[in-house]
């Protein structure tokens, strides 16, 4: 699967759950749509200090009945800031990196619950095999990160549930994506007006292909994200 290509596909796991600017929802957060590279911006090293975490038994958030604690928020805070640092963001802007990671525990929530509402499930024994598989092609990589990060073992193995029921509720529940020869054209075409540099559309197109499909499956994932929020009740405590 593709999230064992690389360590940091889990890590800064995209789903769908990070797009472009900032929406204010009706809870008066905001969500994720791209995040793009802030103007004047330069990757640099990243460090976690402990005023940036929270205990791991605090309630950080409420939604719905169910209570997410600081376990799982500051996982979610290391994902955000590595992902935010390699776009280009200013990681310095804590505010800024503490809102885009509440906002996607909030959506990393809303869809579990949904997943767990329509009967999707994922067993231990798909984890277990999932995680040994990615440690034992990342095993040097791996156990520097949780060190780094002072995270554990079994806080990423709940990551890890959390994407392979994500990758489950993608498939059940939204549109398959069909991509036209005419889409690809359209977008091809508004490349080569800016790079005329650009490939033949025949060694491109795939990549194209991917690159539309994914951006509508974003598209297709918030929409869902924005009906379960109406439904719901978010509350946040940090």
């Amino acid at each position: 699967m593709k999230r064992m290509m690389l360590l940091l596909t889990i890590i800064s796991f995209a789903i769908a759950l990070v797009a472009c600017g900032n929406k204010t929802t009706d809870q008066g957060t905001k969500e994720e749509t791209d995040i793009q590279p802030a103007e004047g911006a330069t990757n640099q090293e990243i460090e976690i200090n402990d005023d940036e975490k929270v205990n791991e038994d605090k309630v950080v958030a409420q939604i719905n009945d169910i209570e997410v604690t600081g376990e799982v928020y500051n996982l979610i805070y290391v994902q955000m800031k590595i992902q935010l640092n390699q776009l280009g963001y200013d990681i310095n802007d804590l505010d800024q990196v503490k809102e885009y990671a509440i906002n996607r525990l909030i959506n990393q929530e809303m869809i579990k619950q949904d997943a767990e509402r329509i009967g999707i499930t994922v067993s231990d024994e798909e984890v277990t095999s999932e995680f040994e598989l990615f440690k034992s092609e990342n095993e040097d990589q791996f156990q520097t990160f949780l060190d780094t990060y002072h995270l554990t073992e079994q806080t990423f193995r709940e990551q890890l549930f959390f994407e392979i029921m994500h990758d489950k509720y993608i498939e059940s529940e939204l549109p398959t994506i069909e991509i036209t020869d005419e889409e690809v054209e359209t977008i091809y075409n508004e490349i080569k007006e800016e790079n005329q540099e650009i490939a033949e559309l025949e060694e491109v197109e795939e990549q194209l292909k991917r690159e539309l499909r994914d951006r509508k499956g974003q598209e297709d994932l918030q929409d869902k994200l924005d009906e379960l929020k109406k439904q719901a009740t978010i509350d946040t405590y940090i």
